[in-house]
């Protein structure tokens, strides 16, 4: 292991039945080549052969075999077997990637309990819960779990992608200054090779542009494009970088170009072998395309595409979220188009997903059904249905605690509707009291 051969011509031989490859070796010792055989003496060093053929499986996508793998050795091995938290890691990196989150957080539980404490494996699975937590939005669960696997010895690389997701997370709580900052920390320990540069780089791009500093946020951009020029032409990452670029473009109002962006990540990410993870990626870019298509008055554009985001997570039980923004996206390009009755339609629809989740104790952010049904209240406020209206914004001033800036804007609507409303009982009172005369 460790030559490197390049592949001058195959040819035929009809007469003996036999393919002849011609290959060249190629001497050249390069960075890449070294850090993939540093990672496969790592990988396959003393593990099983169930083991290496489950992680294998997992990195090439096929979830079903590789967690079929990983359970073989679950019921293979007993409780105290040095192997067994390792198994319980990777069935929660299986779950995780099959967005069952709740689950995923079970194996990474579980695993943390039998990993020893010089295991190392224990930062990999305090690492993996993070991320898990980071998915269903228990930011604070998240950030508990990132800052034990920094306590433990994790490797540069690994430190790297925890300082990553907590920059993200900060990213998500508009506390931008600590997103620039993990973000920064996790540049600082990537090489110049690492395929994750691209994903750091883009989040960074995408932090600027949220605080308006759009020529660092080109700049952060222009870096991402730079590094996947190491990558294949299948990663995911160039997707990632087409879409960055739309978002800077959109956030800049130049929605023109970020529809070309948005396409362009489409394309890219439409070539890649199906999975969950791609499909998650063609979601996130199609919102936004629909999003631009709006700014642009380009409805049945915007239209189409969260149609297709229900056509792609209609029958998947992970993607509720995603159908719920979707059809309240609808709701607001029926709702300008002064096609109410479909607007409370699409509304309701959304609500009822968001409600289900809430009832079922899933994590929600009650901020978007704070939106969600001052929406609501809005379009029965334009019908003249102010009792309905009241009670809509009533609500979404109870969804919106802990946001003064949307409890201040839905309780001045309140205000406003009532106002409305009680001008409207006092002419019907002069009228009767005109006819009484």
């Amino acid at each position: 292991m460790g030559c490197v051969f390049r592949i001058d011509k195959i040819e035929e031989n009809q007469q003996e039945k036999l393919w002849y490859v011609h290959l060249t070796l190629n001497e050249e010792v390069n960075q890449r080549l070294s850090a993939v055989i540093d990672y496969l003496k790592k990988e396959v060093d003393n593990e099983s052969t169930l083991m290496i053929l489950g992680r294998f499986l997992g990195d090439m996508g096929d979830l079903y075999r590789s967690e079929r793998y990983f359970r073989l050795l679950l019921n293979k091995l007993p409780s105290n077997h040095p192997d067994f938290g390792t198994v319980l890691n990777n069935l929660g990196i299986i779950a995780h990637k099959q967005k069952q989150y709740e689950e995923a957080i079970y194996f990474f539980r579980r695993a943390l309990e039998i990993l020893p404490d010089d295991h190392g494996d224990q930062a990999c699975a305090y690492t993996n819960l993070g991320a898990s937590y980071q998915a269903i939005r228990e930011d604070d669960q998240a950030l508990a779990a990132y800052e034990k696997a920094l306590a433990v010895n994790l490797f540069p690389s690994d430190k790297g992608i925890v300082y990553n997701n907590m920059g993200s997370i900060y990213s998500r709580r508009r506390q931008f200054d600590k997103s620039i900052k993990y973000h920064l920390l996790s540049l600082d320990l990537k090489s110049p090779n690492d395929p994750e540069l691209v994903a750091t780089y883009s989040n960074l791009a995408v932090t600027y542009a949220d605080i308006k500093y759009p020529e660092t946020s080109l700049y952060y951009c222009q870096k991402a494009i730079h590094a996947i020029k190491i990558l294949p032409t299948d990663n995911i990452r160039i997707g990632m970088v087409h879409f960055t670029l739309g978002y800077i473009k959109a956030a800049m109002e130049q929605h023109s170009e970020a529809i070309k962006h948005f396409s362009d990540a489409l394309e890219a990410d439409r070539q890649m072998t199906p999975s969950f993870i791609v499909t998650q990626a063609i979601i996130k870019t199609l919102h936004e395309q629909g999003r631009s298509h709006v700014e642009l008055g380009q409805n049945t554009l915007a239209i189409d595409c969260f149609k297709e985001i229900l056509s792609l997570v209609s029958n998947n039980d992970n993607c509720q979220s995603e159908i719920a923004l979707a059809y309240h996206s609808l709701g607001e390009i029926y709702e300008t188009e002064r096609k109410f009755r479909r607007a409370l339609e699409s509304y309701h629809t959304a609500l009822n997903i968001w409600m289900f989740a809430l009832k079922h104790n899933l994590n929600v952010d009650r901020h978007i059904i704070a939106q969600l049904l001052n929406d609501i209240a809005e379009v029965h406020d334009k019908k003249k249905r102010y009792v309905f209206a009241l009670w809509y914004y009533a609500q979404a001033i109870k969804f919106a605690e802990g946001n003064n800036t949307l409890v201040q804007e839905y309780r001045s609507s309140f205000q406003a509707v009532a106002e409305r409303a009680e001008n409207i009982v006092r002419k019907i009172l002069n009228v009767h009291v005109i006819e009484l005369e």
